[in-house]
């Protein structure tokens, strides 16, 4: 729909500017540029000349620049396309901005041409199945399907109540009882030497030493006056009360031959374990304790230092954790390449002999068993307080699998009855 014309108000038609008036740049005087200023301006520049009707000459990109370029030698002017002619900006404002394409047949953009991008669109087809750069197998499908199932299930009215435990009928109770029984009066028995008439003291004294304990007691045998010896205490509380039964045995064999001993241990408490061993030991001879920080490179360091090892004639490793008896072989092979004896518990005992028969030692004595073939050994009286320890671990032991046999002898006599 055309808009009709307003009328102009006389006021506003008043403030028309005079188009015969002088113009603005006739009454403004030309700047003078300092001579700085000119010395920063680009070769073949120069400041913009006004015609005389105070318009600014005609930009490269118009019709009238193209016409007053003057031929150049060795250049020949190009033709211009008619397609392209068609292009070329006009100054005329009213002109429609030309825009190829199409105008919009209908929707909202009905009549509006050049709106939307002329781009080439391809419509999805209606069997279309997108596929996952990853493929969801069967068994997480069959999951998932198995808990929307169970989620998808009507909440049970019933409630689930625990049923109490049954308590054990007199026949059970009176078997823990009696084995029970059985079990404290052959310990107690044991530890107080009510044994002795039944001959357990005399067959363990004339049960026959270990090839490997001879052997370490045959290489601190041969130490002479003066020599070095290293004992690592690698045992912590928990395994004290067997292990000082070891370390005390051997450290009042080391104190007959007067030789020196360096105590060292990686762990924090076993340098007070062996401050500990030191005083209650009679040890007379020359004793250093020691600690190593940093568990195996600890070792490393200190068997790679020769002034640790120059003048050791044994290393002896005490522990009850296989892992710190590896650690001392294995570094002393490659440091150092002393004769080594080794202490161990019962508990460590089976996972570390097949690994010291494997490689060269001098010997080892393991728990009370070596701690008792070890003075055998030396001719010495077997105490009396590692008897009794020895007896009652033994019986235990047998009433045990006693128990265990007659119980399945039992069972297979008298059937298994079935729970309701």
């Amino acid at each position: 729909l055309g808009e009709e014309e307003e009328e102009v108000p006389d006021w506003l038609r008043s403030l028309k500017p005079d188009a015969a008036g002088p113009s603005v740049t006739d009454t403004l005087a030309p700047a003078e540029v300092p001579a700085w200023l000119n010395q920063l301006r680009p070769p073949g520049t120069g400041p913009l000349s006004l015609d005389s009707s105070g318009a600014e000459p005609p930009s490269p990109g118009t019709a009238s620049a193209v016409d007053e370029i003057e031929d150049i030698e060795g250049l020949v002017r190009a033709e211009i396309p008619e397609w392209l002619s068609e292009y070329r900006p006009t100054g005329d404002a009213s002109a429609k901005h030309r825009i190829r394409g199409p105008a919009e047949e209908e929707g909202p953009l009905e009549g509006l041409a050049g709106v939307l991008p002329a781009a080439a669109v391809v419509d999805m087809p209606k069997d279309f199945k997108p596929v996952l750069k990853q493929q969801v197998t069967t068994t997480i499908i069959e999951q998932a399907q198995l808990w929307q199932h169970l989620l998808e299930l009507p909440r049970s009215s019933e409630r689930v109540v625990e049923k109490p435990r049954q308590r054990a009928g007199w026949r059970e109770t009176s078997a823990r009882l009696v084995i029970f029984v059985v079990l404290l009066v052959v310990t107690i028995a044991a530890l107080t030497g009510l044994t002795a008439s039944l001959g357990f003291e005399a067959r363990i004294a004339q049960s026959p030493p270990v090839p490997a304990t001879i052997s370490l007691k045959d290489t601190i045998d041969d130490l002479q006056p003066g020599d070095r010896v290293i004992m690592a205490v690698e045992y912590g509380p928990a395994e004290s009360l067997e292990m000082k039964h070891i370390s005390k045995v051997l450290l009042r064999h080391l104190e007959t031959q007067g030789v020196d001993v360096v105590i060292v241990s990686t762990l924090p408490e076993g340098v007070g374990l062996s401050y500990d061993l030191a005083a209650s030991s009679t040890y007379t001879g020359a004793m250093e304790i020691a600690y190593l920080p940093g568990s195996a490179s600890g070792v490393a360091r200190f068997l790679s230092i020769t002034e640790n090892t120059s003048h050791v004639d044994l290393l002896l490793v005490l522990s009850a954790r296989p892992e710190r008896v590896r650690w001392w072989v294995e570094q002393n092979a490659v440091n150092a390449s002393l004769p080594v004896g080794i202490g161990v518990s019962s508990s460590a005992g089976p996972l570390v002999t097949p690994y010291l028969e494997a490689t060269s030692t001098q010997g080892w004595l393991i728990g009370f068993p070596g701690v008792i073939a070890y003075q055998e050994s030396q001719g010495l009286t077997i105490s009396k307080n590692y008897g009794y320890r020895l007896n009652a671990l033994m019986l235990t032991q047998w009433v045990a699998i006693g128990m265990l046999l007659f119980g399945m002898a039992y069972q297979l006599v008298s059937g298994k009855r079935g729970v309701d």
